[in-house]
Order: structure tokens, then C-alpha cells, then sequence
């Protein structure tokens, strides 16, 4: 196992919220580590490099899984609140976006910001090269998924 639940908790609605604890190194995290807050296990899977961050809130049917990074004051609670693509892009990685309070955000790499800056940082640095492509492709998708770019309904307030 790479995390328990602990024994901190927060309500949210009717939802009992659990701070999460790493068990072990992976990625970035280290052992000891506080993480975010779920629900219950199945909200986040116990292989890959996947993880919630500090406020971040993930519960429901809500599933957190491979590579794929929940950062900032965000809650996602449903299957359509999130989408992770991987491998994709020049370092053959998952990039995760998330709708959140202001808009739709994105993780790709040492990228983290919404997605209408993702997209000015996909142009400026990978044009039309394949790379290129398949981020504006991901792009595409996460437009119709979460219904535009900032513009994309909130989850929460």
C-alpha cells in the first residue's frame, strides 16, 4: 500500500472526508507525507504515481488513478470532473485536467495552470510536431468534456 486514510477527517456535505498519509516513496512524495482528502480508498488507486494535494477533495464516484495529479482547492466528485491522458507529449507522461472553482486546470509536467494557458504553452513550444498535436487533441477533448475552456462550469463554491 502507498497510503492510508487518517484519522484526520472533514465534512463536506454528507460526505466524511479523509487527510491522506504516504506510506512509502513514489514520485515526489515521500513517506509521511499529508496529502488531500477522499472519501473512501476506491477514490484513489494505491498503484501508480497517482495523488491528491494538500486542499484538494476527491469523494463519490470520483476515481484518482495512473499518473494523474489533483492539486488546489478543488473537489471532484463525479466521473466527468476529471480526465488523465498518458502516456502523452514529448516526456511520454499523463497530463491531468480537472475542473475546479475557476475554470478547468492543468498538470502536465512542471505545467500546472488552466487551460487556456496550457494551450499558448503547447503552440509556443511544440508548434505542429507531433507533440504538438496530440496535446491540441487533448485539448479538444477537454473543451467538449468539461463545455470550454475557463469558461467551463464550477464543481463547487
Amino acid at each position: 500500500m502507498k497510503y492510508r486514510l487518517t484519522k484526520n477527517t472533514r465534512t463536506f456535505g454528507e460526505c466524511i472526508l479523509h487527510q491522506i498519509e504516504a506510506l512509502k516513496n513514489f514520485g515526489k512524495i515521500k513517506k509521511g507525507d499529508l496529502g488531500g482528502w477522499i472519501e473512501a480508498a476506491n477514490n484513489l488507486s494505491q498503484d501508480g504515481l497517482c495523488w491528491v494535494y494538500g486542499d484538494a477533495q476527491v469523494y463519490g464516484d470520483a476515481q484518482v488513478y495512473g499518473d494523474a495529479q489533483v492539486y488546489g482547492d478543488v473537489r471532484v466528485y463525479g466521473r466527468r470532473d476529471m480526465l488523465a491522458c498518458g502516456p502523452i507529449g514529448s516526456r511520454g507522461s499523463y497530463t491531468t485536467m480537472y475542473k475546479s472553482k475557476t475554470g478547468v486546470i492543468v498538470s502536465c509536467g512542471c505545467f500546472l495552470g488552466n487551460l487556456d494557458q496550457f494551450e499558448m504553452a503547447v503552440r509556443r513550444t511544440h508548434g505542429g510536431t507531433i507533440y504538438g498535436q496530440e496535446y491540441m487533441a487533448l485539448i479538444a477533448l477537454a473543451r467538449v468534456r468539461f463545455g470550454g475552456g475557463d469558461d467551463a462550469p464550477t464543481i463547487a463554491n
